[in-house]
């Protein structure tokens, strides 16, 4: 049971995370700075209570602290011979908030690894993330500070016709989205 490892045996599945994907959800990654940066950005049904409940999950995810780096423990046997035994140990899960833009972003850093959680929200909407820039440059765009794929042009021409008789859409920029699938193999030519 997943949710009892990383959220603790008061959160379940179906009643307290599911129900936050009961409208649009969409799923990013992108690479930031060389490193793949992924999101998830979900629209809330009820902003006060879903945001309370976002904040419940990530004060039970740190709280269970279900991050665990191995660590070498070394015992000396009754014969005199070294064993050597590899532990779990669990990694302290630390909160903090970042201001950007009047927002509040809280951070949620794993331990020593080097890395965090991010997480926000912004009119109807959550977003969680593991890279800092990528939930900037999103806040960015909902302010209007930057551009978007609904304000280009081949959105305009291309994208909107097509959501007047549909309502879901995939759209791939295959020019940036396959180099990061293929990265060792040269692409075809077209």
């Amino acid at each position: 049971n997943y949710t009892g490892k990383y959220f603790g045996p008061d959160i379940n599945f179906n009643y307290d995370i599911l129900p936050l994907f009961a409208k649009e959800f969409a799923f990013t990654f992108e690479q930031q700075n060389g490193k793949n940066a992924y999101g998830l950005l979900v629209e809330l049904d009820s902003v006060q209570s879903d945001s309370i409940k976002i904040h419940e999950l990530a004060n039970s995810f740190s709280s269970v602290g279900a991050i665990f780096k191995p660590k070498v423990v070394e015992h000396i046997l009754e014969d005199g011979t070294v064993g050597k035994e590899i532990i779990a140990i669990p990694e302290e899960i630390k909160k903090d908030e970042i201001i950007y833009l009047d927002n509040t972003i809280y951070e949620l850093k794993i331990g020593e690894q080097g890395w965090s959680i991010y997480y926000i929200v912004f009119d109807n909407t959550a977003l969680i993330s593991n890279n800092l820039d990528g939930v900037k440059n999103t806040l960015d765009i909902a302010n209007g500070k930057k551009g978007s794929l609904k304000t280009a042009k081949l959105f305009k021409q291309n994208i909107e016709p097509v959501l007047n008789s549909s309502d879901e859409l995939a759209y791939f920029n295959l020019q940036t989205f396959l180099p990061l699938i293929f990265t060792d193999q040269k692409l075809p030519e077209f």
